[in-house]
Protein backbone atom coordinates (compact mmCIF):
# COMPACT_ATOMS: atom_id res chain seq x y z
CA UNK A 1 0.00 0.00 0.00
CA UNK A 2 1.01 3.52 -0.54
CA UNK A 3 -0.21 6.47 0.81
CA UNK A 4 1.04 10.21 -0.36
CA UNK A 5 1.01 13.40 -0.93
CA UNK A 6 2.48 15.51 -3.37
CA UNK A 7 2.53 19.67 -3.54
CA UNK A 8 4.52 21.41 -6.39
CA UNK A 9 4.47 25.51 -7.40
CA UNK A 10 6.18 27.59 -10.37
CA UNK A 11 6.17 31.35 -9.64
CA UNK A 12 8.05 33.97 -12.23
CA UNK A 13 8.13 37.48 -10.39
CA UNK A 14 6.44 39.13 -13.83
CA UNK A 15 5.11 41.90 -11.56
CA UNK A 16 8.55 43.20 -9.84
CA UNK A 17 9.53 46.53 -11.43
CA UNK A 18 13.02 46.43 -14.12
CA UNK A 19 15.25 43.73 -13.74
CA UNK A 20 13.64 42.31 -11.05
CA UNK A 21 10.85 40.27 -12.88
CA UNK A 22 13.12 37.78 -14.08
CA UNK A 23 13.25 36.33 -10.95
CA UNK A 24 11.01 33.44 -9.48
CA UNK A 25 10.78 30.49 -7.41
CA UNK A 26 10.04 26.66 -7.40
CA UNK A 27 9.12 23.81 -5.46
CA UNK A 28 8.12 20.38 -5.65
CA UNK A 29 7.31 18.47 -2.01
CA UNK A 30 6.71 14.31 -2.02
CA UNK A 31 5.62 12.68 0.94
CA UNK A 32 4.68 8.95 0.99
CA UNK A 33 4.18 6.16 3.36
CA UNK A 34 4.19 2.58 1.90
CA UNK A 35 3.71 -0.82 3.39
CA UNK A 36 3.92 -4.22 1.97
CA UNK A 37 4.02 -7.92 3.25
CA UNK A 38 7.46 -9.69 2.50
CA UNK A 39 7.93 -13.55 2.62
CA UNK A 40 11.61 -13.90 3.97
CA UNK A 41 13.21 -17.61 3.59
CA UNK A 42 14.73 -18.97 6.37
CA UNK A 43 12.31 -17.06 8.75
CA UNK A 44 9.37 -18.65 7.36
CA UNK A 45 6.90 -15.36 8.61
CA UNK A 46 5.57 -13.00 6.57
CA UNK A 47 7.36 -9.61 7.57
CA UNK A 48 6.16 -5.67 7.23
CA UNK A 49 7.96 -3.61 5.92
CA UNK A 50 8.67 -0.14 3.71
CA UNK A 51 8.29 -0.56 -0.56
CA UNK A 52 11.83 -1.32 -1.54
CA UNK A 53 13.57 1.69 -3.33
CA UNK A 54 10.83 4.19 -2.09
CA UNK A 55 11.65 7.40 -0.40
CA UNK A 56 10.26 8.56 2.45
CA UNK A 57 10.69 11.96 0.76
CA UNK A 58 11.82 14.01 -2.06
CA UNK A 59 12.13 17.93 -1.62
CA UNK A 60 13.01 19.86 -4.72
CA UNK A 61 13.03 23.65 -4.87
CA UNK A 62 15.12 26.62 -6.80
CA UNK A 63 15.30 30.51 -7.16
CA UNK A 64 15.45 30.99 -11.36
CA UNK A 65 16.16 33.72 -13.40
CA UNK A 66 15.47 34.33 -16.86
CA UNK A 67 15.91 37.84 -18.46
CA UNK A 68 17.90 39.99 -20.73
CA UNK A 69 19.47 37.12 -22.32
CA UNK A 70 20.81 35.39 -18.45
CA UNK A 71 19.51 32.42 -17.34
CA UNK A 72 20.48 30.82 -14.38
CA UNK A 73 19.16 28.56 -11.37
CA UNK A 74 20.31 27.92 -7.83
CA UNK A 75 18.49 24.36 -7.22
CA UNK A 76 18.37 22.35 -3.76
CA UNK A 77 17.31 18.75 -4.18
CA UNK A 78 17.02 15.92 -0.76
CA UNK A 79 15.51 12.34 -1.23
CA UNK A 80 14.90 10.88 2.28
CA UNK A 81 15.52 8.13 3.44
CA UNK A 82 15.29 4.77 1.61
CA UNK A 83 14.19 0.98 2.27
CA UNK A 84 16.68 -1.29 0.19
CA UNK A 85 16.32 -4.84 0.69
CA UNK A 86 15.72 -6.82 3.52
CA UNK A 87 18.12 -9.45 5.44
CA UNK A 88 16.88 -12.48 7.33
CA UNK A 89 19.85 -12.75 10.21
CA UNK A 90 21.22 -9.29 9.72
CA UNK A 91 19.69 -5.92 10.23
CA UNK A 92 17.98 -4.48 6.93
CA UNK A 93 19.92 -2.46 4.37
CA UNK A 94 19.10 1.18 3.88
CA UNK A 95 20.19 4.40 2.00
CA UNK A 96 20.59 7.54 3.93
CA UNK A 97 18.97 10.70 2.39
CA UNK A 98 21.11 12.39 0.08
CA UNK A 99 21.04 16.12 -0.90
CA UNK A 100 22.53 17.98 -3.89
CA UNK A 101 23.16 22.00 -4.52
CA UNK A 102 23.36 23.03 -7.77
CA UNK A 103 23.89 25.80 -9.73
CA UNK A 104 24.33 26.85 -13.25
CA UNK A 105 23.94 30.09 -15.35
CA UNK A 106 23.91 30.73 -19.26
CA UNK A 107 24.26 34.10 -21.39
CA UNK A 108 23.35 34.56 -24.50
CA UNK A 109 25.05 37.14 -26.57
CA UNK A 110 23.83 38.97 -29.47
CA UNK A 111 25.98 37.19 -32.28
CA UNK A 112 24.59 33.65 -31.57
CA UNK A 113 26.96 32.59 -29.11
CA UNK A 114 25.86 31.57 -26.03
CA UNK A 115 28.68 30.78 -22.49
CA UNK A 116 27.63 28.78 -19.70
CA UNK A 117 29.55 27.66 -16.04
CA UNK A 118 27.11 25.69 -13.70
CA UNK A 119 28.51 23.52 -10.59
CA UNK A 120 27.10 20.38 -9.29
CA UNK A 121 26.96 19.10 -5.76
CA UNK A 122 28.15 22.65 -4.24
CA UNK A 123 27.45 21.03 -0.42
CA UNK A 124 29.80 18.23 -1.26
CA UNK A 125 27.74 15.38 0.09
CA UNK A 126 27.88 11.91 -0.54
CA UNK A 127 26.23 10.39 -3.81
CA UNK A 128 25.23 7.45 -2.06
CA UNK A 129 25.69 5.54 1.19
CA UNK A 130 23.76 2.50 2.66
CA UNK A 131 23.60 1.39 6.10
CA UNK A 132 22.74 -2.14 7.82
CA UNK A 133 19.81 -0.37 9.91
CA UNK A 134 18.18 2.31 9.99
CA UNK A 135 21.02 4.38 11.59
CA UNK A 136 24.20 5.70 10.17
CA UNK A 137 26.42 4.21 12.31
CA UNK A 138 27.06 0.66 10.66
CA UNK A 139 28.10 0.85 6.88
CA UNK A 140 26.23 -1.62 4.41
CA UNK A 141 29.00 -4.63 3.80
CA UNK A 142 27.70 -5.94 0.32
CA UNK A 143 27.77 -5.32 -3.28
CA UNK A 144 24.68 -3.56 -2.68
CA UNK A 145 25.74 -1.01 -0.21
CA UNK A 146 28.55 1.65 0.89
CA UNK A 147 29.42 5.15 0.74
CA UNK A 148 30.14 6.64 -2.45
CA UNK A 149 31.65 10.29 -2.34
CA UNK A 150 32.04 12.07 -6.15
CA UNK A 151 32.64 15.48 -4.62
CA UNK A 152 32.00 18.76 -6.75
CA UNK A 153 32.04 18.92 -10.22
CA UNK A 154 32.18 22.50 -11.86
CA UNK A 155 31.84 22.58 -16.01
CA UNK A 156 32.07 26.10 -18.37
CA UNK A 157 30.69 25.22 -21.71
CA UNK A 158 29.95 27.34 -24.91
CA UNK A 159 27.78 26.63 -28.10
CA UNK A 160 26.39 28.69 -31.04
CA UNK A 161 23.60 29.87 -32.91
CA UNK A 162 23.75 29.62 -36.75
Amino acid sequence: SVLGLELGLRQRFTDLPGLWNGFGVSGNLTLQKTEAEIRVSGIGNNLTRRLVNAPDSIINASLFYNKYGLRAELAYSRVGLIYKDVRSNNDDTWVQPMRRLNFNANYQLSNGWQIGAAVENILNDQSYWATQGKEKTLLSHDRKGGYVETGRTFMVNTSVTF
